[in-house]
């Protein structure tokens, strides 16, 4: 594969997509473990297909999104099973790394996954040899593991909620994505090849006017690629006639236009907010997801926008340290804006 052709799959000017694209055809033929860094929503699966197409592995592509499956459900999705391994097993089944032989096996969220589960998936990728639940004999598969993560995993490891020796098993190669405000030069190319595949699918003619591809430019897009995404299709399937003008974002500029100084204050409040949360539960990452009904991923996430650094701080979940107590400022409900 060309770094043309991987373009086509891998959309995007900046430096850091560049950069990503030729260490994608030096690293594709390898096999090398591949781990994915980066915001959500800024396109982490779409690298590691890129990355599966490039490396000419004939098996398959096989996500497994870790914080979608139940602790008790791992071995069996990631193993398979055998009938009446358990209650409830009425058939055989295929586990993941089984698809995967000769494929690669994608872990999104792979920050979520327990510690027990960690365990259990060093080994098959160590081993690159598993056994089914109920099964006699382990099965061998030959797949590649690319991971991806919205937080540091190294960091993680530092503050003992990710096993170290797992995340140097995992860091073959470490890709770093960065959100897309930080790579402007993206935005342009990105909307418009959203706004093809959209009107191909409805079959209806329609473009972004200068001024509308400037708003988009000019944006945040604190959700990354995969809100640009969702505001152009909107934007598309809604516009009245072939032109979609700066009128038609009103919403994403009345967004961009508030005042840094709004801006700054809400995200103060934000940020006292959640150190209070965290001093409540002695900063207990798990313990304060639980309480929010969210993943622990998702509250790192949080903390990463608030600049609220752990390690900085000095604090862990393990120290149980408390912090001075906070104004009783009160904002939206972090649960709330998920």
């Amino acid at each position: 594969m060309t770094e043309q052709e991987l373009a086509e799959l891998l959309v995007g000017d900046s430096a850091p997509i560049r950069d990503a694209r030729r260490l994608i055809l030096k690293i594709a033929p390898t096999g090398l473990p591949v781990l994915l860094q980066g915001p959500t929503g800024v396109g982490k699966e779409v690298v590691a297909r890129a990355l599966h197409r490039a490396s000419n592995r004939p098996g398959q592509f096989v996500p497994f999104n870790t914080c979608a499956i139940p602790e008790t459900l791992f071995e069996s999705e990631l193993f398979g099973h055998e009938r009446g391994a358990f209650s409830g097993a009425l058939d055989s089944r295929v586990g993941l790394l089984t698809q995967a032989h000769r494929g690669t096996a994608f872990f999104d969220e792979i920050s979520t996954l327990p510690s027990t589960s960690q365990v259990k998936l060093l080994r098959a990728i160590e081993e690159q040899e598993y056994r089914p639940l109920g099964a006699k004999t382990d099965c061998r598969s030959d797949f590649r593991v690319v991971a991806a993560s919205n937080v540091d995993l190294h960091a993680h490891a530092v503050h003992g909620d990710f096993r170290p020796d797992l995340v140097q098993r995992l860091s073959g190669v470490v890709i770093e994505l960065p959100p897309l405000a930080s790579r402007r030069a993206d935005i342009r190319v990105l909307a418009e090849r959203f706004r093809r595949e959209v009107a191909i699918r409805v079959c209806k003619q329609v473009r972004f006017s200068e001024a509308a591809l400037q708003i988009l430019e000019n944006y945040e897009w604190p959700g990354n690629v995969r809100e640009l995404r969702l505001t152009v299709e909107r934007a598309v399937l809604l516009a009245d006639g072939e032109v979609v003008d700066n009128a038609q974002l009103r919403t994403i500029k009345h967004r961009y236009d508030q005042p840094a100084v709004r801006r700054g204050a809400v995200n103060l409040i934000e940020r006292q907010e959640m150190l209070r949360l965290l001093a409540e539960e002695g900063w207990d990452t798990a313990a304060l997801a639980v309480r929010l009904g969210t993943h622990r991923a998702t509250v790192y996430r949080w903390m990463r926008r608030l600049e609220i650094n752990l390690l900085a701080t000095g604090l862990t979940r393990r120290t149980h340290a408390k912090v001075p107590s906070l104004p009783e400022s009160r904002s939206e409900d972090p649960a709330e804006r998920c």
